[in-house]
């Protein structure tokens, strides 16, 4: 793979790993402005629909919570593996 690297950067410059890219870009847009533009639009319909209940969600962030069922030992663990 390196060497496909090498050979391409001397045979066609730095220019080589650019091109298609700003033809991705400009179609990456507005695919990922619908998917959002979908999901908000579903989450609102779900939400009318069932309303999320309080223990189960954080009303200001829309996060979810962690289980009540959870320990103090199983917290301090997944706490200490995103740290």
């Amino acid at each position: 793979m390196v060497d496909c690297f090498q050979k391409s950067y001397r045979a066609h410059g730095l220019r080589i790993f650019g091109t298609g890219l700003v033809a991705t870009i400009l179609r990456a847009f507005p695919t990922n402005a619908a998917t959002l533009f979908i999901y908000t639009i579903s989450m609102r319909l779900l939400q009318q629909v069932s309303p999320p209940s309080q223990t189960s969600t954080s009303s200001s962030t829309g996060l979810h919570k962690q289980p009540e069922h959870f320990d103090a030992e199983t917290r301090a663990t997944a706490t200490a593996a995103l740290e």
